[in-house]
């Protein structure tokens, strides 16, 4: 028996759309130029390597004395850095992702580097945080503010993404090397000051964690409420991907479209960006109906895999999948797709 997969669309109306001479990277001996949509040159001037345009600001890379370096330039064809840069990332809401000496920084919109290249991963600002690993210790985590100051004033090994201006944090104990997890919040304090073998998904105003007496629905007033004995109710030792029933959500797949509906927001950046596209994401119905391990397997960009992580993770618990009539973990794929439409504003 196949996986199942569920397919979303959403057509959005865009009121107006300006139009704009596209300004796109073409080959010309050996070297790209950047080219109008009639056919003319955007600007003076040739690049080793050139990308799209992202905004405002495309990279470009210049090749000196056999090694490759970056900048940035504006659609004036104007350089906003030099050529400094490893390697470049497009840029996102007026910021970039650069690395210089296999070190992660980031620069805003003037070419400054207001991130200092000294983290070995770095997210993208998502929530007003940005996540990070060090360079100089990769087991180190944490979450950084817009001004590049840190969140925690402690230290982690791992931190998730922030939701509903709450996030999961996982450390490891030094002496008995066991991982327990916590939640912080926006100002960096531990809710409740209380860590636990193992936080769940975050909901709106409670999450699933287990702690040695079981696993407990915790409320953010701190009020717990114990559902089972188990204190595996958040792992799975194994996770199916075809089962005799798959997992189902509460009412079917015409209630999992009405919540998709009614919860996805098309991100306004993938709307300025014409962005449209399927995104992938991957997770996991626990044996208690639970979702567990979100992630993007195949991503559009312009906040539309940020968007679909975000209503995935805030799905009600799903009907559970069963083998033999045991209910067990199902891995589940759900393709949701952005479209953007002249027509009406219709849900497919």
């Amino acid at each position: 028996m196949k996986t199942r997969l569920f397919i979303f669309s959403i057509a959005i109306l865009l009121i107006s759309v300006q139009k704009t001479t596209a300004q796109k990277p073409k080959m010309v001996d050996d070297n790209y130029i950047y080219m109008n949509s009639d056919g003319t040159q955007s600007f003076p001037g040739t690049f080793y390597i050139a990308e799209k345009f992202s905004g405002n600001f495309a990279a470009v890379a210049s090749k000196m004395n056999g090694e490759v370096k970056w900048a940035y330039i504006n659609k004036s064809g104007q350089l906003i850095t030099e050529y400094l840069f490893d390697d470049a990332k497009p840029f996102k809401k007026n910021m970039a992702i650069v690395t210089i000496s296999k070190c992660l920084g980031m620069i805003d919109s003037t070419g400054k580097l207001f991130i200092p290249a000294e983290y070995s991963s770095l997210s993208e600002f998502q929530n007003g945080f940005a996540i990070f690993n060090k360079c100089s210790n990769a087991n180190e985590s944490g979450y950084l503010r817009m001004d590049g100051s840190s969140l925690l004033n402690f230290t982690v090994n791992k931190a998730f993404p922030f939701e509903n201006n709450l996030a999961r944090i996982e450390k490891k104990d030094p002496l008995s090397n066991n991982t327990k997890m916590a939640l912080v919040d926006t100002s960096g304090k531990i809710i409740d000051n209380r860590w636990f073998l193992s936080v769940g998904e975050i909901y709106k105003d409670s999450c699933l964690v287990a702690t040695e007496d079981g696993t407990f629905w915790f409320h953010l007033d701190g009020r717990m409420i114990k559902i089972s004995d188990d204190t595996h109710v958040l792992s799975c030792d194994e996770i199916f991907t075809i089962v005799e029933d798959q997992p189902s959500y509460p009412g079917g797949e015409q209630a999992l479209m009405d919540y998709l509906s009614s919860n996805i927001k098309y991100p306004q950046l993938a709307r300025e960006s014409n962005i449209q596209g399927t995104v992938f994401v991957s997770f996991t119905v626990t044996s208690y109906g639970l979702i567990t391990n979100v992630k993007v397997l195949r991503g559009i960009g312009g906040g539309c895999d940020e968007e679909s992580m975000r209503v995935v993770r805030n799905m009600p618990p799903w009907n559970p999948g069963r083998q033999r009539g045991n209910p067990v973990c199902v891995q589940f794929n759900l393709p949701i797709r952005f479209v953007l439409s002249d027509g009406s504003n219709t849900n497919k």
